[in-house]
């Protein structure tokens, strides 16, 4: 089967505002690190993070990748009308049911239409 009538048009991301640095989290771990005998820069070391993003408390994952829903339509040359499925990915989300793509579709205002599904996945 081929479809013609697929592509991704744009794209969009939305950065939590929470900046969090490997070694703000190390000085946090310093009773582990020290009963441990570890030497400060290892997280950075084995992770190659050297900081990390996180929403404030509260935040749920609807509000985030709705946010960046809005930029990728923003960017789109196709109307949010257009729009036949939207794909949530993210190992977050809302609640267990319904779908937090539902809620993000909402959100968006997109069609009644338009196809929703989560896809989720964690080691």
């Amino acid at each position: 089967m081929l479809y013609n009538n697929v592509s991704i048009d744009s794209l969009g991301y939305e950065l939590p505002p929470v900046k969090v640095s490997s070694a703000e989290l190390e000085a946090r771990l310093a009773p582990v690190y020290d009963k441990l005998k570890l030497r400060d820069g290892r997280l950075e070391m084995m992770t190659g993070i050297r900081q990390r993003y996180f929403w404030n408390e509260g935040f749920l994952p609807s509000e985030g990748a709705a946010a960046a829903g809005r930029k990728a339509l923003a960017s789109a040359s196709v109307s949010k009308d257009d729009i036949g499925c939207l794909i949530m990915c993210s190992v977050c989300r809302d609640c267990l049911e319904p779908a937090t793509a539902s809620m993000v579709h909402d959100m968006l205002g997109l069609p009644g239409s338009c196809l929703v599904f989560d896809i989720s996945n964690a080691c």
